[in-house]
């Protein structure tokens, strides 16, 4: 009997412990009209999630929600152990760029563990900016739509992002990070184990690493995975690029597998000598070592003959590079690929031939 009374009691502490709580934006004002700013609402939502003991849900229900201007979620205070964004809605932007435009990034995470954005559409309404870069007027330089900050514990799943000023999404200074979407993504200095799977990137610049080494003293990146994602007419595919500046920054430990090319400029690349412009860029021997390089099942057609790209820094050359089972074709012709002060070794189907 005695045992029987400490079972239930266990059982009822277990399922209170594992209790969740949710907070419905739509509770605290929100409108899903996209005219109505619901800033305010997400914040309410936020601090009561942080506030909660048990890990916490904040739903957004179908609709647009307007969020007008530059929101940031701090987890300086939270209390929550863990807190999701479950959004079957779709956060827009305001169709003026200028509302956001001089921003660093439209929605800011800053310092929060154990998060989790699932599903949802985040519309940054960029085109309008894009249109004014394009006609050569003097224009903001455009908000990131997505940016986590010393983050850890992230997880981002079937989020879709459309519309971006800048980049969708950046990460920075952010440890154990799972991303799982449909769009292209930038990884910055500072980042370590990071898992990016089932992304379909097009067009645009593909995954990047980078860019990094323009501080002298700056975080390194390493244990980056990158596995089953699909290119469709990208400028690059599977990217890392380091400016040539002195720089005690490193990438190490990065494996891309299982990707597929289509159409791609530059499918493979490790660019250590970035100059987006080609115009008054540094030219020093840059301190960012590039090692330890995973290349395997990277299959499918590119749109330049030069399919692998390995241009690192004399001053500090890439080793440890290894390229497994490439298959990539130009103009149903095999490609080639070229290296400069690049080492390392190559196993299993290649084409191009391996320069290594």
């Amino acid at each position: 009997m005695v045992i029987k009374h400490i079972l239930v009691l266990f059982f009822l502490i277990f399922q209170y412990s594992s209790a969740k709580v949710t907070y419905n934006v739509v509770t605290f004002g929100a409108k899903a009209d996209g005219r109505l700013d619901t800033k305010t609402a997400f914040l309410k939502a936020w601090n009561l999630s942080c506030a909660s003991t048990t890990p916490a849900i904040i739903y957004v229900p179908a609709g647009r929600y307007l969020i007008a201007s530059a929101i940031t979620f701090s987890g300086q205070a939270c209390k929550s152990k863990a807190i999701t964004f479950k959004i079957y809605g779709t956060l827009v932007a305001p169709s003026s760029y200028n509302a956001i435009g001089n921003d660093e990034v439209w929605i800011k995470f800053y310092r929060v563990n154990h998060v989790t954005i699932s599903g949802g559409t985040l519309d940054a309404q960029g085109g309008s900016l894009w249109a004014c870069k394009s006609s050569g007027k003097t224009c903001p330089k455009g908000a990131t739509t997505l940016g986590i900050y010393h983050s850890q514990n992230i997880v981002i799943s079937n989020l879709r992002s459309l519309n971006s000023q800048m980049f969708h999404i950046i990460l920075y200074a952010c440890n154990n990070a799972k991303l799982q979407g449909d769009d292209c993504v930038s990884i910055g200095p500072g980042n370590s184990n990071v898992w990016i799977e089932k992304v379909l990137c097009g067009p645009g610049h593909g995954i990047s690493i980078g860019s990094l080494g323009w501080e002298l003293q700056e975080a390194g990146v390493q244990n980056i995975t990158v596995k089953t994602t699909t290119f469709v007419g990208t400028q690059n595919g599977v990217r890392i690029k380091a400016w040539a500046r002195r720089s005690n920054g490193f990438v190490k430990n990065i494996v891309f597998k299982q990707v597929t090319m289509v159409n791609v400029q530059y499918p493979i690349i490790i660019d250590g000598n970035y100059c987006p412009n080609k115009r008054n860029c540094p030219n020093d021997l840059s301190g960012v070592k590039i090692s330890n390089v995973v290349y395997e099942d990277v299959h499918g057609t590119s749109a330049t003959q030069v399919a692998v790209k390995f241009d690192c820094n004399k001053g500090s050359p890439c080793n440890g590079i290894r390229l497994k089972d490439v298959n990539l074709v130009y103009a149903g012709k095999p490609a080639v690929s070229s290296c400069s002060y690049a080492a390392g070794t190559a196993s299993g189907l290649l084409l191009p031939t391996s320069c290594l």
